[in-house]
Order: C-alpha cells, then sequence, then structure tokens
C-alpha cells in the first residue's frame, strides 16, 4: 500500500513538473487573458493583439533592429533602475537593445494580459546566475506603436544585478558608438 501511495505521488508531481515546463517557453494562447476592447480602438488602427504579435516577433528574433519599427517618437521607458522615465523612440530603442543583450536567450514570457491598447507580460529569465522574474507593462498608439514601455523586476537582489549588467551593457553600447 505505501508502495502504491509513493507511486501515485510520484507520477502527480511528474506531471505536474511535466505540465510547469510545457507552459514555459511555449505559445502563451492558453494563458491569455483578455479584457474587454473599448468600442473603436480597433476600427482604423491596429488591435493590441496584432501589435502584441510584433513584439513578440522581434523578441523571438532576438534581433534588436527591428525595435525602431515598433516605438513610437515620443515614447516613455520606465525602468526600475532609473528614477526618471526615460523619453524619446532611440533612448527607448537603447535600452530594450540592452535588455536584449542581458536579458538573453533564458528570456521567456510565461503569462499575459491583453487589455484594449495594451498588454501585461510576466517573464522569467537568468542574469549572473539569478533567476530573474518581472514583468513588461506595454502601451501602443492607434497605429501599434510602442508609446510607454515599463518594466519591474524582482527579487530585489536579481534587480542589482539586472542593473549591474545594464549598466554595462549601456556603457558598452555608448563606446562602441564613438565619439559624438
Amino acid at each position: 500500500m505505501r508502495n502504491s501511495i509513493a507511486n501515485d505521488a510520484a507520477d502527480e508531481t511528474n506531471r505536474a513538473a511535466a505540465s510547469a515546463q510545457t507552459t514555459r517557453g511555449r505559445s502563451l494562447s492558453s494563458t491569455r487573458e483578455t479584457l474587454p476592447d473599448p468600442a473603436g480602438w480597433h476600427d482604423d488602427g491596429m488591435d493590441a493583439a496584432r501589435a502584441l504579435a510584433r513584439w513578440h516577433a522581434v523578441v523571438e528574433s532576438r534581433d534588436p533592429a527591428g525595435l525602431p519599427g515598433l516605438i513610437a517618437e515620443d515614447a516613455v521607458f520606465r525602468s526600475p533602475a532609473v528614477h526618471t522615465p526615460q523619453v524619446g523612440r532611440d533612448t527607448v530603442v537603447a535600452y530594450l537593445t540592452a535588455a536584449f543583450t542581458v536579458l538573453g536567450p533564458a528570456l521567456a514570457y510565461e503569462r499575459e494580459w491583453l487589455g484594449d491598447d495594451s498588454a501585461v507580460l510576466q517573464f522569467r529569465t537568468e542574469v549572473g546566475g539569478l533567476d530573474v522574474s518581472g514583468i513588461d507593462m506595454i502601451t501602443w498608439d492607434d497605429d501599434g506603436q510602442i508609446v510607454d514601455f515599463t518594466v519591474m523586476v524582482r527579487p530585489a537582489k536579481a534587480l542589482q544585478v539586472v542593473i549591474e549588467h545594464m549598466g554595462a551593457e549601456l556603457m558598452r553600447m555608448l563606446e562602441a558608438s564613438g565619439p559624438r
């Protein structure tokens, strides 16, 4: 009897682990929650689902060359590492380009919530040997361009490592661009 209970428990643990593993790194369609769409937003412009699909395509490609076409000229980037909002396409593209390098190939979106003109994406990655959890909150304009990008990261120890790596990458990018 004891072996049967232990085997049943082991089977359940293995099923739960397999289920959790299949959620990571796969299409998020089964974990999406869609919020009501206000009348008119989708009539003439791009809807949030299409704008989000464009974002995912660039992230999956890991090619920052696709970023400028996604970002509005007056976009704002809000980082947990910087106290003031960073404004302008070039600045937002620079931060996101650095994030592509720092968060690296381990970056995986696990869940997302889609609103009328925005999305919240829960991610997980590893930086400097630490597990990093966070969310990206993205807002789009009527043309499907990102106008606001806010990042939150936890735990605090992981945030400190992300800050260090982001600072180093931004400095490397600045040095590589040469004198101005």
